[in-house]
């Protein structure tokens, strides 16, 4: 979502392309290509949405945060996009304002994945799920998801590497 519109991003392009017409014209936002050649293949850097009945969990404990080196591991192999799934559940306090040590996570793997020439993908990994209540239920509205949903655009825009977001990985039920 950018400027009232919503893009996705097509690596065989190597640019953004709207899928969702609105009325107000605006420019993408500007994409970093990635350093690698070769596979140009994605893959996931599981960690951040281990232990998902243990919220919010503890870093390193409950769910991992990664490395450099892992992230620098997948790029030596020809990986130019890393999905980083993560937990909304984990992502959002009770009160629904953002954890700002978990989001500096996502961030920190975004980062890295930069860092060795990846770019990243986000993955809300929730299974239409938030803090164990499905979505549309009494204690998880469509209104409080599109919120969140709407929340973590602007958390995470402002990396240049980030070409995507699934907002709800395997829903079900």
């Amino acid at each position: 979502l950018y400027g009232g519109k919503v893009y996705k991003y097509n690596p065989l392009k190597g640019d953004w392309v709207q899928f969702i017409e609105k009325d107000e014209p605006v420019t993408p936002p500007p994409v970093t290509p990635p350093a690698t050649t070769g596979n140009r293949g994605g893959i996931a850097i599981s960690g951040l949405e281990f232990a998902e009945m243990t919220l919010p969990g503890k870093a390193n404990q409950n769910y991992n945060t990664n490395s450099k080196q892992r992230y620098q591991m997948m790029a030596d192999n020809k990986f130019s996009v890393a999905r980083i799934p993560f937990l909304s559940g984990r992502l959002f306090n009770t009160n629904g304002t953002i954890n700002e040590e978990y989001a500096g996570y996502i961030d920190q793997n975004i980062t890295w994945a930069k860092e060795v020439g990846m770019n990243a993908w986000i993955d809300a990994h929730d299974y239409a799920r938030y803090r164990g209540n499905p979505l549309g239920s009494a204690n998880y509205s469509v209104s409080e998801f599109v919120r969140q949903k709407v929340e973590i655009i602007k958390r995470f825009k402002k990396h240049t590497n980030l070409v995507g977001f699934e907002i709800d990985n395997e829903p079900h039920d």
